[in-house]
């Protein structure tokens, strides 16, 4: 009750139509803006986008000082950036001993808070990515990795 909510960032999905009350648009946004809190949609929903702005976040020093704290008071939050936010294993046999992984981080308890944080610092992040459909090859490329299939 002592902190004013300067602005909010959520899934873009919180423009969709759930209401159809009194012939009117109602979204999880326009119920927030209703209330006084001004919500906007993330850039995108895209998975690699949003992984890379909280990445350049956990890693930027601003005046000697971390980018990002995440305080005692968020054990989930911290928990998951320990590890609990995974990749779901995919359970087949892929051989010579090779494990296989899910596209998309497991929806859990821990997702949520991580998605959170990946829209807002999507939201303060500076890269400029052209649009959220680019490849990830190519994104990782504008990221300073290389692409181009290795030979061991």
């Amino acid at each position: 009750s002592d902190f004013e909510i300067e602005r909010s960032v959520g899934d873009p999905t919180g423009n969709t139509d759930y209401g159809m009350k009194l012939n009117a648009v109602q979204t999880c946004f326009t119920v927030l803006n209703d209330h006084g809190i001004h919500t906007v949609a993330a850039k995108t929903n895209d998975w690699l986008p949003r992984r890379e702005a909280m990445a350049r976040l956990m890693v930027t020093m601003i005046d000697g000082e971390p980018a990002m704290y995440v305080g005692p008071k968020c054990p989930r939050f911290r928990k998951g950036l320990k590890g609990a936010y995974h990749f779901k294993k995919i359970l087949q046999a892929v051989g010579k001993g090779e494990t296989r992984y899910k596209e998309k981080p497991d929806k859990d308890m821990y997702s949520h808070s991580q998605d959170c944080g990946q829209y807002i610092a999507l939201e303060f992040d500076d890269f400029k990515a052209k649009t959220s459909s680019r490849k990830a090859d190519h994104l990782m490329n504008q990221l300073g990795f290389d692409s181009t299939p290795r030979r061991y």
